[in-house]
């Protein structure tokens, strides 16, 4: 039964089609602008119609767009939904899984009349973390992401502040370690990686 045939561009109209003209704008957007990979066949069942194929999806988006899913459960329910019937619309086929994962380079040429203005440059993982933290409701994080050199190696992220800031931000926020690990794993979509807060 293996038809692995779903464009990226056929999905996204059939996703943005089943969450309906009163969708929340937000989960619009994000199928709009998101890269969609379908991985086909990932698990493979019985049911009492027969034989099913369940299919992965994951969808690349900005860190921005990243964190508001993070930071409102309900739009990654309604992305979830939408891609399912997409992809059930084919008799035999089902979603097994969507993923979502941030994108350096995701970005869409900005409408400027005559001709479009390019996307913009990839972002690095410093501005991408600043942006997360400020949705998921992390300000302070994210402000003191945005003054400090952010650079990573295998299995560590170092986040290099001025000189007396660690023992401040120790005394201010002391759930700041918690929040950026959690954000920097979000983003880089592993959950081993350390973060290491130097001055």
């Amino acid at each position: 039964m293996s038809d692995p045939g779903y464009p990226p561009g056929e999905i996204r109209v059939a996703a943005l089609e089943a969450l309906g003209p009163h969708a929340d704008p937000r989960a619009r957007e994000a199928l709009l602008h998101a890269e969609i990979l379908v991985s086909p066949a990932e698990m493979v069942w019985e049911s009492s119609a027969g034989r099913v194929e369940g299919h992965g999806a994951t969808l690349r988006v900005d860190a921005v767009t990243l964190g508001r899913l993070r930071a409102a459960p309900a739009l990654t329910d309604a992305l979830h939904a939408a891609l399912a019937a997409a992809i059930c619309a084919r008799v035999g086929h089902s979603l097994s899984r969507l993923d979502l994962r941030w994108a350096s380079d995701a970005g869409h040429a900005e409408q400027q009349g005559y001709r479009d203005r390019p996307p913009a440059p990839p972002q690095t993982l410093g501005e991408a973390l600043a942006s997360y933290l400020a949705i998921v409701g992390e300000p302070v994080a994210a402000r003191i992401v945005e003054r400090a050199a952010v650079s990573f190696r295998t299995g560590v992220v170092s986040v290099v502040v001025a000189a007396g800031v660690r023992d401040e931000l120790r005394r201010s926020a002391p759930g700041l370690a918690g929040a950026l690990t959690a954000a920097v794993r979000d983003l880089l979509g592993d959950s081993e990686f350390r973060v290491v807060v130097e001055d």
